[in-house]
C-alpha cells in the first residue's frame, strides 16, 4: 500500500487541508465546511512555503469561528493579526522601498532575511520594547557590535513602516529609546605611501583600472559604485579663468550624481588623477561607455569581480615585488587593515 505524503504543515490544525499538486508542489487551504460557511466564512489559500505561517493563520480562522458561533456576528475581513513578515513584504511593496539606492536595498533585504527567520510569525502588534531589548542583548553577544545595532535599525524601521499603516498605535516603535550601543566609526585612512604602493601593485599584476578606480575615490573623494559607474562623457575639459589669472585655462572636471543621494556635483580633477582619465578618453568609444573597463575580462566591474581584483593587486601590494621599470618596491604589509572605502575617508582628511 503506498503510503499517503505528508504535506508541509506538521500537525495541522483542524480545516488545515493539505494536496500534493502534479507539479510537485503543495495546495495548502483553510477548509470552510457548509455549517460554518452558514456563518459567512469562505475558504482561505494558505502559503504551502510558509508552515508556522499557515497554521498560525488556520487556528486564526477557527477561532474567529468559535468566535462567531457564540456571538452569531460575522467574521472579521482580517484573516489574523499582521505578522512582521507581512510587514516586510509590504514595505518592499512601498514608495520608501522604491526610493532606496539598489545597494541599500540590498542591504536591507539581507537584515530582512534574519529579521524574518527569528520574528517572521509574529504579530507585529505584540511586539514589545522588552522583546526587543532582548534580542539586541542576545546579537551583541552572538553576532557581534556592529550587526547589533544594524539589525535593530531595520526592526524600526519595519516597526514606523507598521504604525504608518495602521498596524501599532502612533509612537509606539518598541525599537526606540533602548540605550543601544552604537560603535564607533570606522577611521582607518591611507598614508600616501599605501596608496603607492597599491599603484604600482596594480601595475604590476596587469590590472592598472584598479589602480584608477583607487585614485577616483582616494583623490576625488567617491563611492566605490561611484568610480565603477562613472561614464567616459561625465569628465570634460572645461575653461576656468583663476582668481588674478589673465587667461583660462582648461581643467578636467568630473560631473556626477551620487549613487546613495541622487546629489549632483562637479568635481575638478586632483593633478594626479587628471592624466589618468585623459589618457582614457584619448582612445576612442561612446561618450556613455564606463570610463573603467577590467583589462581580463574587457568589462566594466561589478561588485564580485571589483572585489576580486581589488584583493588581488591588494594583496600584491603587501608583498612587494619588482616594476616593469625595474624598480624593487618593498611589501607594505599595512594595507592587510585597509578595505577600498577608507580611500574616500582619506581624501576628506587630507582634503581638511
Amino acid at each position: 500500500m503506498t503510503r499517503k505524503p505528508k504535506g508541509p504543515v506538521g500537525d495541522p490544525p483542524p480545516r488545515l487541508r493539505q494536496r500534493p499538486r502534479a507539479d510537485g508542489t503543495w495546495r495548502v487551504w483553510w477548509e470552510a465546511e457548509p455549517a460554518v460557511r452558514k456563518l459567512g466564512f469562505t475558504s482561505v489559500d494558505l502559503p504551502a512555503d510558509a508552515p508556522l505561517k499557515a497554521a498560525r493563520e488556520a487556528r486564526k480562522l477557527n477561532e474567529a469561528v468559535d468566535q462567531a458561533r457564540l456571538t452569531g456576528s460575522a467574521p472579521r475581513s482580517k484573516r489574523g493579526p499582521v505578522c512582521i513578515e507581512d510587514v516586510v513584504e509590504d514595505f518592499r511593496r512601498s514608495v520608501q522601498w522604491d526610493q532606496l539606492a539598489p545597494k541599500t536595498r540590498d542591504s536591507y533585504g539581507k537584515g530582512f532575511r534574519l529579521i524574518i527567520v527569528k520574528w517572521g510569525d509574529v504579530p507585529v502588534g505584540d511586539f514589545t520594547k522588552p522583546m526587543a531589548r532582548t534580542w539586541y542583548e542576545s546579537l551583541y553577544r552572538e553576532a557581534g557590535k556592529w550587526q547589533a545595532p544594524a539589525l535593530l535599525r531595520l526592526l524600526s524601521i519595519l516597526m514606523a513602516h507598521a504604525e504608518v499603516r495602521g498596524w501599532r498605535p502612533e509612537n509606539s516603535n518598541p525599537c526606540s529609546r533602548l540605550g543601544v550601543t552604537i560603535p564607533k566609526g570606522r577611521d582607518r585612512v591611507a598614508s600616501w605611501g599605501e596608496y603607492d604602493a597599491l599603484q604600482a601593485a596594480a601595475v604590476r599584476v596587469g590590472l592598472p583600472s584598479i589602480g584608477v578606480l583607487a585614485a577616483l575615490s582616494m583623490l576625488a573623494g567617491q563611492r566605490e559604485t561611484d568610480c565603477m559607474a562613472a561614464l567616459r562623457g561625465d569628465f570634460s575639459a572645461q575653461p576656468v579663468l583663476w582668481p588674478g589669472a589673465q587667461a583660462a585655462v582648461d581643467v578636467w572636471v568630473w560631473d556626477l550624481s551620487r549613487s546613495k543621494t541622487g546629489a549632483s556635483g562637479r568635481i575638478m580633477l586632483h593633478a594626479d588623477l587628471a592624466p589618468m582619465v585623459a589618457a582614457i578618453l584619448a582612445r576612442p568609444a561612446p561618450a556613455d561607455a564606463r570610463l573603467v573597463i577590467e583589462e581580463r575580462m574587457a568589462r566594466p566591474y561589478d561588485e564580485d569581480l571589483f572585489q576580486s581584483r581589488w584583493g588581488e593587486v591588494r594583496a600584491a601590494a603587501m608583498a612587494g615585488g619588482t616594476g616593469p621599470d625595474g624598480t624593487v618596491w618593498a611589501p607594505c604589509p599595512t594595507l592587510a587593515t585597509l578595505q577600498f572605502r577608507d580611500l574616500r575617508r582619506s581624501f576628506s582628511v587630507n582634503a581638511r
